[in-house]
C-alpha cells in the first residue's frame, strides 16, 4: 500500500531493525542508516525521516490530561462556593471547564485540531491514490478544523441572543444555538450513510460510538443545561458541579474514542510516508 514501510525494515510493535532495539516515547524521530558512499546507499534509506507515534500511549496521556483538568475543575468550584473564592486572583476562569479561557477548552480545541490534521492526511492520500470518498474526508477535515475554532471562540454561542429573541427560546433550547445545530447535524448524517456505509465495522462502529458521545455532550446535555439555567442561572451549583462537567465529560469522551479510531485507521492504512502509527512501544530506548 502506498506510504507503507518494507516488512523487512521495522520490526515488532514499531521497533525498527537498523537500530535493533524497541521505541519507549510517545513521538521519536526515526533517521534513516548513514552510508559514507552515496552510491552504496540503498534506495530503501533514501526515504524521509519517519515519526513514529504510539497510540496507546497518547491515548493515556490524554486520559490523564483529562481527569487532571476535572479535578482542577472541581477544585475551582470548591473554593468557589464552599469558601466564597469566585475571583481566585482571575484564574477562577482558567480551571472551570466551562469557560472559554480555560486550560480544558484549549486541550479540547488541539484534540479537535489534531483530528483534523489526520483527516486531512487520509483525505489526500485517498484523492492521490485514486481512493473512494476522498471527498468526503477531506470535508470531515474542514468540519473538524471549524469545530476546533469554535471550542476555541464559542462562536455558537454568538447566535444564543439573537435566535432568543427570534423564536423566544426557552426551556430545553434556552441556548437557542441548538435550534440551528439539529438540523445540520441531522442533514450531515444523511450524506455521510454511504461514507459510513463503505467503512470497515471496526472504523464505521468507532466513528459512530464518537458522535453519539459527543452530541450527548454538545446537544443533549446542552438542553439538559438549558432547561436548568432558564430556570436558576448559570451560576447555580448544580449547573456548574454536575451538568457542566457531564456535558464536558461526554464531549471529551467523544473526541478520545474518535481520535483512538483515527489512529488504528491510519496505522493499518499508513497514508502518510512520513508519520508511523504503532499500536504500543516496548520500553528500552533512551
Amino acid at each position: 500500500m502506498d506510504g507503507a514501510f518494507p516488512a523487512r525494515d521495522v520490526g515488532k510493535r514499531g521497533s525498527a531493525a537498523p537500530f535493533g532495539r524497541p521505541a519507549a516515547c510517545i513521538v521519536r524521530r526515526m533517521p534513516s542508516r548513514r552510508v559514507a558512499d552515496p552510491a552504496e546507499r540503498d534506495p530503501d534509506d533514501l526515504r524521509p525521516d519517519v515519526l513514529t507515534i504510539d497510540r496507546r500511549a497518547v491515548l493515556r496521556s490524554l486520559v490523564v490530561v483529562a481527569i487532571a483538568l476535572f479535578l482542577l475543575h472541581y477544585a475551582v468550584m470548591y473554593l468557589r462556593f464552599a469558601h466564597d473564592r469566585g475571583f481566585l486572583l482571575g484564574f477562577a476562569g482558567f480551571g472551570n471547564v466551562d469557560e472559554e479561557e480555560s486550560l480544558a477548552t484549549y486541550v479540547q480545541s488541539l484534540q479537535l485540531l489534531a483530528a483534523a490534521v489526520l483527516l486531512f492526511a487520509i483525505g489526500r492520500h485517498a484523492r492521490r491514490t485514486g481512493a473512494a470518498h476522498a471527498v468526503g474526508w477531506l470535508a470531515l477535515a474542514a468540519i473538524f478544523l471549524y469545530l476546533s475554532l469554535d471550542e476555541a471562540t464559542l462562536l455558537h454561542e454568538r447566535l444564543i441572543v439573537p435566535l432568543q429573541r427570534a423564536f423566544d427560546a426557552s426551556g430545553p433550547f434556552f441556548f437557542a444555538w441548538v435550534l440551528v445545530a439539529i438540523p445540520l447535524v441531522v442533514v450531515f448524517a444523511v450524506l455521510y450513510v454511504p461514507f459510513l456505509r463503505d467503512l470497515e465495522p471496526r472504523t464505521r462502529n468507532g466513528f459512530l460510538l464518537a458522535g453519539f458521545l459527543y452530541l450527548c455532550g454538545t446537544l443533549g446535555m446542552e438542553m439538559v443545561g438549558g432547561v436548568w439555567a432558564d430556570d436558576r442561572s448559570f451560576i447555580d451549583p448544580v449547573y456548574l458541579n454536575v451538568i457542566v462537567p457531564i456535558e464536558e465529560a461526554f464531549e471529551v469522551a467523544g473526541q478520545l474514542v474518535f481520535l483512538s479510531t483515527l489512529l488504528a485507521y491510519v496505522a493499518r492504512t499508513q497514508p502518510v510516508s512520513t508519520i508511523r502509527v504503532v499500536d504500543g512501544m516496548r520500553a528500552g530506548v533512551t
